[in-house]
């Protein structure tokens, strides 16, 4: 990264990464509530066979946290709050991010109970 970026130019990716990543929750969240919507427990083409979304939003998230940390450590405090608009977003941003990923993560958790709940149905079946 450019050793000559400003607060602004900084923000500014910051909050493109940010979007970034939202659009890629929603591929994922989207995948789950699909999976869940058709009851197709034993369904595995679903999101293993996105391991490149999986891959790309590790990525995104980490590109982010380490131009988030930079910003911080590159700039002062003052410097930062100059761009109130822009850090404005980023909280708004980072705010969408925390809420959209627990809807991901509470439609992945009601998925692997039914799915729990599907293999202690098909091992008592088994027994007899």
């Amino acid at each position: 990264m450019n050793t000559h970026v400003n607060v602004k130019e900084s923000l500014i990716e910051i909050n493109k990464l940010s979007r970034q990543i939202l659009s890629r929750i929603e591929i994922i969240h989207g995948q789950v509530q699909e999976d869940h919507q058709k009851e197709s427990i034993n369904k595995t083409d679903s999101i293993p066979s996105e391991p490149s979304i999986e891959t790309e939003l590790n990525v995104l998230l980490v590109n982010r946290q380490h131009l988030i940390t930079q910003l911080f450590e590159q700039f002062k405090l003052e410097e930062i709050k100059e761009q109130s608009i822009l850090l404005s977003e980023l909280t708004s941003l980072d705010t969408e991010l925390s809420q959209r990923s627990q809807l991901c993560k509470n439609a992945l958790a009601a998925q692997v109970i039914k799915l729990k709940k599907s293999k202690k149905v098909a091992n008592s079946y088994k027994k007899y």
